[in-house]
């Protein structure tokens, strides 16, 4: 497929679809021997996403045919970030407690630093901007810039205007702390904003900017309430070092390990030779199980890469085909910025394509100040995450449901996975997201603080910041229907505008309850505004007084 203007909708979906297939492809052969590759695609080497088989669920799961196209926990994280972005911003709240905890129930694949963090994310005390499980400031890989991608392709200008880091930082804290994690990210999101914002591939002089960008980028987690006085300070008592100086330290690396990939670039630009890029690797010690999934590390290999072969195809399969390296994650990243400069889409299947771009327009929509739609998630103040794995997937009214995020029906073209005690099963989303879900073999009831939402998407306010250079605007690209508007008898509004669910009946708001929440969120602004609202609309008049008071006895204290 070829299609001309390079808009900036072009460019979120080609970048949106590159980063999924080249997921999709660097999956068959991430952690695997030549001979699991000949076994799954009958050749030595990936050219195409194909149907492979399996085994998820560990030493006791099962065998699973996986559909041609299947992305990992790489773009399965992404979409999650992607779904709490609306034209209010990035709601790193909802991100955490619904979508990361509810992830392990369908994730294929993650790393240790990410599922450590789901675990700890869902218990109620812990606050997305104080997630330090054992282990969090160890926690340097890639896990974070795997996912940042939609803040950058949901800002307006991101060369001209870089706020939207703040977001990318919000979100990478929620699961690493380490300064080589955090610096990945912020390195593979100015990268990317490059050719988001030109339409053009990298270059080699683009180089000392993005390392100037990224050195800089320490100074904005001042700019955030919950960062600057609760996460930076836990922070630096925890690790008993300076974050900045940390920080620099990451940064260096990086502009140090960018140096000494600059010949194989070279390289690479003159022929793209498997040897080639073996070389980079092992100069970066790649293959090493200590910083095989490195945040900075994944995200110079990335940025070389891209700036060597424009081509997201050819540069996604030279990626796949290095065996004992990071394949899916490294290619995603590569897929992500080329894709974003690229003219044409992935010519073998990727997962959920009509959803992927739905999410495309969507972001695109946001990044131009359009009126657009956002996820409705679970109501975040009643919503208790489920206490495993396996009570995730329940039942609605008889109904299949993912706890706090969709309705499901089990996909009828692939056969489940019959396990002694769980099931494994793939199934569709009412918004369109496929999941392989672990669950029981006899469905319970999903709890009312677990429920999804009856209506999925709702119309969003525009609150973010005009952009501080137009960007090209298109004529808004109907590659799939807008869902439709909720109607007025059961609107229940996302929770990432000023307008926050409403519970069904005065009976269920509970005073105590929303004064917890909004001690553990920080009683920011945001916070405080949600849950006044939420009193004000479905409280009784006492109720209100008595959280007037209360609410005073908190802000007051925290200032004090």
């Amino acid at each position: 497929m070829t299609s001309e203007p390079n808009t900036h909708l072009d460019r979120v979906t080609r970048s949106m679809l590159w980063a999924a297939w080249a997921d999709a492809l660097g999956f068959i052969t991430e952690r695997t021997t030549p001979q699991y590759v000949e076994k799954r695609v009958g050749a030595p080497k990936v050219t195409a996403t194909v149907e492979w088989t399996r085994r998820v669920g560990g030493k006791f799961g099962v065998e699973m045919v996986l559909p041609a196209g299947t992305y990992s926990d790489d773009t399965q994280l992404r979409l999650a970030s992607s779904r709490a972005i609306s034209g209010s911003g990035f709601d790193p709240e909802a991100f955490a407690k619904v979508d990361l905890a509810v992830w392990p129930s369908y994730a294929l694949g993650g790393g240790r630093a990410s599922k450590a963090a789901a675990a700890n994310i869902a218990r109620s005390t812990v606050p997305w901007f104080g997630n330090f499980y054992d282990g969090y400031l160890a926690a340097g890989g890639n896990g974070a810039a795997m996912r940042i991608q939609p803040h950058v392709w949901a800002a307006p200008n991101p060369t001209a205007d870089t706020r939207f880091l703040v977001d990318v930082l919000r979100d990478a804290v929620i699961t690493h702390g380490h300064p080589r994690a955090l610096v990945g990210a912020v390195l593979h999101a100015i990268a990317l904003s490059k050719p988001m914002s030109s339409g053009k591939p990298l270059t080699v002089e683009d180089w000392p900017d993005i390392i100037g960008k990224t050195r800089s980028a320490a100074a904005l987690v001042e700019s955030d309430e919950n960062l600057s006085t609760v996460w930076l300070p836990l922070w630096e008592k925890s690790a008993s070092k300076s974050f900045p100086d940390s920080w620099s330290d990451a940064v260096e690396e990086c502009a140090l390990m960018l140096d000494a990939l600059r010949d194989g670039v070279s390289e690479l630009q003159r022929e793209v030779r498997p040897q080639t890029y073996d070389q980079m690797v092992t100069t970066l010690d790649l293959r090493n199980p200590d910083n095989v999934g490195s945040g900075t590390a994944t995200g110079v290999i990335a940025l070389a890469v891209a700036t060597a072969i424009p081509d997201p195809g050819a540069a996604s399969r030279l990626v796949a085909n290095a065996l004992g390296t990071d394949t899916d994650t490294i290619g995603t990243m590569v897929g992500a910025i080329t894709g974003a400069s690229a003219r044409t889409a992935p010519d073998s299947p990727v997962q959920d394509s009509d959803y992927l771009q739905l999410e495309a327009v969507r972001l695109a929509d946001i990044a131009a100040r359009r009126k657009t739609f956002g996820f409705n998630y679970a109501d975040l103040l009643t919503w208790v995450a489920p206490k495993s794995q396996i009570d995730c997937v329940g039942l609605v009214q008889g109904k299949m449901a993912l706890a706090g995020l969709a309705f499901l029906q089990p996909d009828s073209e692939l056969k489940a996975g019959e396990g002694k005690q769980a099931t494994w099963e793939w199934t569709v989303s009412d918004f369109g997201q496929s999941f392989l879900v672990k669950r029981r073999v006899k469905l319970r009831d999903l709890p009312a603080v677990q429920q999804p939402a009856k209506e999925r998407f709702v119309t969003t306010h525009l609150t973010a910041p005009a952009p501080s250079e137009p960007i090209a605007v298109e004529a808004q690209a109907e590659l799939l229907p807008m869902p439709p508007e909720p109607s007025r008898s059961d609107h229940r509004p996302t929770n990432r505008t000023s307008d926050p669910p409403v519970p069904p009946n005065r009976s269920d708001l509970n005073v105590d309850r929303i004064l917890r929440w909004l001690q553990e969120n920080g009683a920011d602004d945001r916070a405080v505004g949600l849950a006044t609202r939420r009193v004000a609309e479905s409280g009784t008049v006492e109720q209100m007084i008595a959280f007037g008071v209360a609410l005073r006895s908190i802000v007051r204290g925290r200032r004090a």
